[in-house]
Parts: C-alpha cells; sequence; structure tokens
C-alpha cells in the first residue's frame, strides 16, 4: 500500500510513487432538480438473515450546500404505518403520500444528520451532501418516478418488494430522537485546535468525521482517511511523504502509512475516518 496520499488531478494523469498522494478534482458539483428518491437502508437485524451482508446501511449526511426557499430533508415517520399501507404507497407509487408521512429536517450548509439503517429517507431538491455510509451498498426503492431508474425491476434488489420492505422502520420516530440526529455547526465540540466533531457519538461504530479549518495548522494523527476540499486552499504534509498542494473541489485518499500529517493553509475541508480501531 502506498505511504502517503494518491492523487488524481484534473490535468493529465501522472504517475505516482508509493510516497505520493492520490488527488481527484472536479469542476463542479450539483443535484438532481427534483432531489433525491426516497429510500430506507436496511437495519442490522435483517442484514445477514435477509440480505447475506456482514454491514447494514447507516448513514452520515454533511450538509456541503443548501440552496432554495426551504431546502430539507426527509426521516422516518411521523407516525407508525403499517406494512400494507407502505407497500401500496410503493406499488401505486405516491411519492406526495409518501413525503408527507415522513418527518421534514429543514437543513443548512454545515449541518450533518445521522441516518440509522432501516429509517425512510429522502434528500430533498437543492440539498448537496458528502455522505458517509458502512460498507455496502444496499437501498431499497421507495419511489423513482421521474428519476433515472427502473424501481420495478431494481428497487428491491432482488428479493422482490414483500421481502425487501421488511427492512423499513415502521413505527413513529419521536421529535426528541428525531433532534438528536441533526445538528448546527456550533454544536459540534473540538477535537483538537482547527477540528471539530461531525456526526454524534452512536455514528463511532460506523464511521467519523471532522471540520478541518487550521489556525493557522491543524494536526492529523496517522489514519486511513479521504480529505474533502470544501473552500480556499493549502497544504497536506505528510510524515512520510511530500507536501500536497490543496484546493477547492478535490478529494484525497490519506493511507495510514503516510504517518501523522498537517494541513496549514486558508482552508476548509471534511476529513472522513474509519471506526477507532
Amino acid at each position: 500500500m502506498p505511504s502517503q496520499p494518491i492523487r488524481k488531478g484534473s490535468s493529465a494523469p501522472r504517475t505516482c510513487t508509493a510516497t505520493e498522494p492520490t488527488r481527484h478534482s472536479s469542476s463542479s458539483c450539483s443535484t438532481q432538480p427534483s432531489g433525491c428518491p426516497s429510500t430506507a437502508i436496511p437495519t442490522e437485524a435483517s442484514r445477514e438473515s435477509t440480505w447475506g451482508c456482514g454491514y447494514g446501511k447507516t448513514e452520515g449526511w454533511l450538509i456541503v450546500e443548501a440552496r432554495g426557499a426551504s431546502p430539507s430533508v426527509h426521516l422516518g415517520f411521523r407516525e407508525e404505518v403499517d406494512a400494507e399501507t407502505l407497500a401500496g404507497w410503493v406499488e401505486r407509487q405516491e411519492r406526495a403520500r409518501l413525503l408527507e408521512a415522513l418527518h421534514v429536517l429543514p437543513v443548512a450548509s454545515g449541518d450533518w444528520v445521522f441516518v440509522p439503517a432501516g429509517l425512510p429517507q429522502a434528500i430533498g431538491e437543492g440539498v448537496f451532501v458528502v455522505e458517509l455510509q458502512e460498507p455496502s451498498d444496499l437501498s431499497v426503492l421507495l419511489e423513482w418516478d421521474g428519476f433515472a431508474v427502473d424501481g420495478t425491476r431494481d428497487g428491491h434488489l432482488g428479493l422482490g418488494f414483500d421481502v425487501a420492505l421488511r427492512s423499513v422502520t415502521l413505527a413513529r420516530v419521536e421529535t426528541d430522537e428525531l433532534a438528536a440526529l441533526r445538528r448546527s455547526p456550533a454544536d459540534g465540540s473540538e477535537l483538537r485546535p482547527g477540528a471539530r466533531r461531525l456526526l454524534p457519538p452512536q455514528a463511532d461504530p460506523y464511521f467519523r468525521a471532522e471540520d478541518l479549518r487550521p489556525d493557522p495548522v491543524v494536526s492529523l494523527g496517522p489514519n486511513f482517511s479521504v480529505l474533502i476540499v470544501l473552500e480556499g486552499h493549502g497544504s497536506l504534509e505528510t510524515e512520510h511523504g511530500r507536501t500536497l498542494e490543496l484546493r477547492r473541489g478535490e478529494t484525497v485518499l490519506v493511507p495510514h502509512a503516510a504517518g501523522a500529517a498537517e494541513l496549514t493553509g486558508t482552508v476548509e475541508a471534511i476529513r472522513c475516518l474509519p471506526p477507532p480501531s
């Protein structure tokens, strides 16, 4: 494994040595005009018996941009829904009924939302997120009309909706439960100078995330991680490699073998990490 972050630039590809970062850069990012379709993500209890998988699909949403008059996400049922009712909504593709049954969470840039596996969820129009998730790609589609996907064929992952919908949490999500799943930037605790915690402690068994803003430097302990540069420009210097210049829109994979690192500059970045060892 390389001992330094690996990078791909937006210009012509170049050879990376064993101690060189890898970077991916993009010129722009956008959301679908109508948001993302409603889905459900398999629970831990169903992941092996139903899906034959060692992981569920708990997610963390880090809100990077929120445009429009009322940017929001939808999460969890406001009132308990029986299985037959949900199956009918999905079969008839009653998008409005489905979304009306979900809690609406207004969001702004910098907010985060923790999404436990099993909760029905949707991302509204104009909301752009960095999404962390367990290492699986299990999503049950609850709506697909107007999206470039064949939900009738692919929405149940080959199991049939009668089986797939068993992964959905049908119970009502209480207001206090919901409040614990969303926070604003001011709520994040400082981990060390220039680094604030994103996501709640209950996310730690699945993934972790940090908001990085050097003042004038922020230290990064040795760990496999992914850096996503949101604003500005700066430099990443690793213990076992060279200095990497970073700018807005770039993503950097940092292997554990790179050792300790320091991020400097007028830059804002998100650091995505695996669970603590």
